[in-house]
């Protein structure tokens, strides 16, 4: 499945809407999460590949990183950067 899997779709919701009339950049806040699973099936371990993502108050989320890049954590926050000024400096595991 790789690292889309059944979150692809949930994960491309759309592009950024920072800076608009109706969002300024102000009003995000982007959290970077690491997606993984602590135990996941034994016969799903090859499909659940931990990723890096970032992901704001206005629903827009990043491009997932697989974390096996040594760069994956920072190419989410540049990715967060982009989209707002107003970045969380923790890692967040929302599966956790």
């Amino acid at each position: 499945m790789g690292i889309s899997g059944m979150w692809g779709s949930f994960l491309r919701r759309g592009g950024s809407t920072a800076g608009t009339k109706e969002t300024p950049p102000e009003s995000h806040f982007v959290d970077i999460w690491h997606v993984r699973y602590a135990n996941p099936p034994r016969r799903e371990r090859d499909q659940h590949v931990p990723y890096f993502v970032a992901s704001c108050s206005c629903e827009w989320i990043s491009d997932a990183h697989d974390e096996s890049d040594p760069q994956a954590e920072e190419r989410a926050r540049e990715a967060a950067r982009a989209h707002s000024p107003h970045v969380a400096e923790t890692v967040t595991y929302p599966l956790d």
